[in-house]
């Protein structure tokens, strides 16, 4: 063990600490975190400067690997509490399953350290490979999963969606510049075509009655005037996030550096785009503000997500004009798949098209937490939600 050490990085550090890691290559061949990202993460509202954000592992001062960590907020009641949630976690291939502490691997030790800060931590986003280790190591407790949508939009958009798939082929690579115009071409016509025909079949439920709205672009989300405050049981834990969390994200996106650090950042993907929409939700009659709702649309190997993230409206009778909405910047954008909350599906179960094309997934949670915390307070019971954790930045 005497060759190995870990660092804490304070979240009022982690900016000065990424910009000499960038410039150190000799210690650095990993890199635990770009300047970019840790500048955005040094700005979150829900963290202080002394919280940690960073654990980085060296052996004989080679970084071998990371753990990430982002402070987030906790509402059980009326209550709000601080969690831990992680956002990275890597350790180098040559250092995979290597026992270096009391039969703890890099990993588990990785784990040890943050399990003795005493922090409560809630996580979610984990990969398969990810889950097989976890499964391992009984500290983590693994809570129901959450469920959510996957609207798959390339069915109503046939000949634009066909192009796009034969563009992503390697063996057709000469010619992707062509089938990308057909794409674009077939989006605007044929499949502009179909999508009027089908207009009124995949259309939400519950719009129909609505008052008429407009969506205006904002650059950041403003608090509604509400008459009441939601207060929830104080049994149950949701992770809070209110509009200075939501403009925080909106101001200082985790994605765009992604390019850049493919060679030495292993959580750095090749995105053409990911961008967030930000919109205020108005009546057209009296203007009045009623809600406001963010999108973020990524593109990765030529595949369009749209997710639709925060959204807040003063009565139930709005949401539908949110998932109205999505699908209207969805043809617009050429976008393959809509994701969002579970909690639409009451707008879709009248509607059989729109309910054929639209999946139901689990999203997988693990927690720790310690002795007499809030997680044991309350049962280990839950409220989760789309925008858990770090998920609305990626």
């Amino acid at each position: 063990m005497s060759d190995y050490r870990i660092e804490k990085i304070t979240i009022g550090k982690l900016h000065e600490f990424a910009q000499k890691a960038l410039t150190d290559g000799a210690h650095y061949k990993v890199l635990p975190i770009t300047p970019e990202r840790a500048l955005a993460q040094s700005k979150n509202p829900a963290a202080s400067k002394d919280d940690i954000g960073l654990l980085v592992i060296y052996h004989k001062d080679q970084c071998i690997g990371y753990r990430g960590f982002m402070p987030c907020w906790a509402k059980s009641g009326e209550d709000i509490y601080k969690l831990h949630a992680p956002t990275t976690f890597y350790v180098a291939p040559d250092y995979r399953g290597k026992i270096i502490y009391k039969e703890q691997t890099v990993a588990a030790y990785l784990n040890t350290v943050i399990f003795q800060s005493g922090y409560e931590s809630i996580g979610t986003g984990i990969s398969d490979y990810s889950v097989r280790y976890y499964k391992r190591d009984k500290r983590f407790r693994r809570i129901p999963p959450l469920p959510y949508l996957r609207i798959n939009i390339g069915w109503i958009a046939p000949f634009s969606s066909a192009f796009r798939k034969l563009s992503r082929i390697k063996m057709l690579k000469t010619i992707r510049g062509f089938l990308n115009r057909c794409s674009h071409f077939s989006r605007k016509t044929i499949d502009y075509g179909i999508s009027l025909i089908l207009k009124t079949l995949l259309m939400p439920a519950g719009c129909e009655n609505d008052p008429e709205l407009d969506e205006i672009p904002v650059d950041k989300v403003l608090p509604l005037e509400e008459n009441c405050k939601d207060v929830q049981s104080d049994k149950i834990i949701s992770l809070y996030r209110d509009e200075s969390i939501i403009n925080w994200m909106l101001q200082y996106p985790w994605i765009k550096e992604d390019k850049e650090y493919l060679s030495t950042y292993y959580f750095a993907k090749q995105r053409e785009r990911f961008e967030y929409s930000a919109y205020h939700l108005v009546e057209k009659k009296d203007r009045k503000h009623v809600g406001y709702v963010v999108y973020s649309i990524s593109t990765e190997n030529g595949y369009t997500t749209l997710k639709i993230l925060d959204y807040k409206t003063l009565a139930k009778k709005y949401e539908p004009y949110i998932l109205k909405l999505a699908m209207d910047i969805s043809k617009n954008e050429n976008v393959n798949v809509i994701e969002g909350s579970n909690d639409f599906w009451c707008y879709l179960r009248d509607r059989p098209l729109l309910r054929k094309i639209t999946g139901r997934f689990d999203r997988i949670y693990l927690v720790w937490g310690k002795k007499d915390g809030i997680f044991e307070q309350c049962g280990y019971s839950f409220k989760l939600d789309y925008c858990d954790c770090d998920k609305p930045f990626s």
